[in-house]
This record gives C-alpha cells, sequence and structure tokens, in this order.
C-alpha cells in the first residue's frame, strides 16, 4: 500500500499501512511518500525470501537517495528504527 504523509502529519508506526507484498508469499510491505517527495519501502517477512526482516518485529527499509548504507538498504530495523530513519530522511 502508498501512503503519503503530509509535512504537518507527524510520522508514527500507526500512520504506516502495511498490505500483503505483491511478489513474496506471507511478506507484507509498505510504500511511503514523505513530505520531501522522498519515496520509502518498507517490507519484511516471507521466510527464505531474502528480505532483512520478519515482517512483525524487524523489517528492511529502502530510500534510493539515502547514503546510509552502500545499497541504500537498512535490514533487521525494529519499529522505532523504521520511524527514526524514515524521520531522517524525510529531513534531507
Amino acid at each position: 500500500m502508498r501512503i503519503e504523509i503530509d509535512k504537518h502529519e507527524k510520522i508514527t508506526w500507526d500512520s504506516l499501512q502495511f498490505s500483503p507484498h505483491n511478489t513474496i508469499p506471507d511478506a507484507v510491505s509498505c510504500c511511503v511518500t514523505l513530505p520531501n517527495g522522498e519515496v520509502c519501502s518498507v517490507v519484511g517477512g516471507g521466510a527464505g525470501s531474502g528480505l532483512y526482516g520478519d515482517g512483525e518485529t524487524s523489517f528492511e527499509l529502502l530510500s534510493f537517495i539515502t547514503d546510509l548504507t552502500d545499497e541504500g538498504v537498512m535490514g533487521w530495523l525494529n519499529k522505532s528504527q523504521v520511524i527514526e530513519h524514515l524521520k531522517e530522511v524525510g529531513n534531507l
């Protein structure tokens, strides 16, 4: 599911809306457009799928303009880490 965060809206875990992943069984995904226009993908689950998170307590975050890692993918993040990184990316 794709959501847009307004510049006046606070980013919280509850503001993310996950849906079943389009191609990976038993995985979830959420696509977030931040106030600065940056788009981030948060995914997890699908045991054995190669995703870096279980989709319940850990997640993978991808953003193409961040320099947080060499690949732009951050894995095994807990919920509060996902929110912190979304806030960082939203402030770029």
